[in-house]
């Protein structure tokens, strides 16, 4: 059996949020650990990623390339209160 390679692989089904809008069940491809491809279910031709794993996220919202920049704590200190300048 072959190795199934964690860093290649394709989210389709789910919402896919992109600059230009919302992709309606879209689909990501992951390759090398970065996103490859981004489209709508209609582009989308299995054959081409046969043999990747498979995720399929209908009814959920696909958000490539979001970061969450959310953090806590700040050593003590408050960040909403500063000097004016």
């Amino acid at each position: 059996m072959g190795k199934v390679s964690v860093t290649a692989f394709v989210i389709k089904g789910g919402d896919v949020v992109t600059p230009s809008g919302v992709l309606t069940d879209g689909f990501v491809l992951v390759q090398d650990g970065k996103i490859d491809r981004v489209g709508s279910s209609g582009e989308f031709r299995r054959g081409d990623y046969g043999g990747m794993r498979m995720i399929h996220a209908e009814g959920k919202i696909v958000a490539p390339g979001f970061i969450d920049i959310h953090v806590h704590g700040g050593g003590g200190h408050e960040f909403l209160e500063g000097d004016e300048t």
